[in-house]
């Protein structure tokens, strides 16, 4: 009986280590600084020819190191779609499979508050996205580095605001 009881009393020891640990993982998760909702403030980001969206709101969740990224955009005629985005922070190239523009991706987490992500096409840069979130933690900038119409090079800033 006494071994029937210290098995149980094990069982009982491990799943609470597994719950604890599964709610410190979901902590430091939430405490990432990317992770959460943020909403591009319009008139402080640079803008591109053409009309632009009315907003957007990125949803950012940092798990492990697969950052997951969906955002929503509201178009300047009021049509609103939905982009999903996934990126391994590995420093290894990963393919593209649904863009004709781009066949690949590099990122990395250079530090807690910074994000590069590199996107290719045959082997070749075409566009550099720089993720930084401020020390507050209240406003992130990304900065993208790519070439325009006219195959000038270009840089485009975007604030976003946490929610």
């Amino acid at each position: 009986m006494k071994g029937k009881k210290m098995s149980r009393r094990s069982i009982e020891v491990a799943v609470i280590a597994v719950f604890v640990l599964a709610l410190a993982t979901a902590a430091m998760a939430a405490d990432d600084p990317f992770t959460g909702t943020w909403k591009r403030n319009m008139e402080k980001s640079a803008r591109r020819s053409g009309n632009p969206p009315k907003s957007i709101t990125d949803k950012f969740d940092l798990q492990g190191n697969v950052l997951k990224r969906v955002q929503n955009i509201v178009g300047a005629d009021g049509t609103a779609r939905q982009n999903d985005l996934t990126s391994v922070l590995d420093g290894k190239d990963h393919p593209i499979t649904d863009n004709a523009n781009l066949d690949s991706y590099q990122a990395n987490r250079i530090d807690s508050n910074t994000i590069v992500i590199v996107l290719k096409k045959g082997g070749n840069k075409v566009r550099t996205d720089r993720l930084v979130v401020s020390k507050d933690r209240k406003t992130m900038t990304i900065t993208r580095n790519d070439k325009n119409d006219q195959g000038q090079d270009t840089i485009y800033l975007s604030i976003y605001e946490k929610q």
